[in-house]
C-alpha cells in the first residue's frame, strides 16, 4: 500500500515545495519594491532640502554681490551659483524646479523682513 502511496504523496510535497517557493520570491520581490523605494523616497527628500539650503545660500550670495543688478540678472546668477553646486554633488534638477526653490528663498525672506 505504502508503494502505491509514495508516488502521489512525493507529487504532491513537491507541488507544494513549488508553491511556497513561488510565494516566497512574490514576497520578496515585492519587499524589494517596496524598499527600493522608500530609499528614492528618502533620497529625493534629503536632496530637495539640500536644493532649499543652497538656494538660501545663493539668494544671500546674490543679494550681497549683485545687490545693483536687477531681479532676473539676481535670479540668472543665483540659478548659476545653484546649479553650480549641485553638479559638483551630482544632484540633477530641472530648470523650473532650481528657480521654483530660489524664489521660495526670495519669498521667505521678503515675508521674514515685512
Amino acid at each position: 500500500m505504502n508503494e502505491l502511496i509514495q508516488p502521489y504523496l512525493e507529487t504532491i510535497v513537491f507541488a507544494l515545495i513549488s508553491v511556497i517557493s513561488t510565494l516566497v520570491v512574490a514576497a520578496l520581490i515585492e519587499l524589494r519594491d517596496k524598499v527600493l523605494s522608500w530609499i528614492q523616497s528618502k533620497t529625493n527628500k534629503e536632496q530637495r532640502e539640500l536644493l532649499q539650503k543652497i538656494s538660501e545660500e545663493a539668494f544671500s550670495y546674490t543679494e550681497k554681490v549683485f545687490y545693483q543688478s536687477k531681479g532676473p540678472q539676481k535670479l540668472d546668477a543665483a540659478y548659476d551659483y545653484v546649479s553650480s553646486k549641485l553638479s559638483d554633488l551630482g544632484i540633477e534638477f530641472t530648470k523650473d524646479e532650481i528657480k521654483a526653490t530660489i524664489e521660495k528663498a526670495v519669498f521667505d525672506y521678503n515675508s521674514k523682513v515685512k
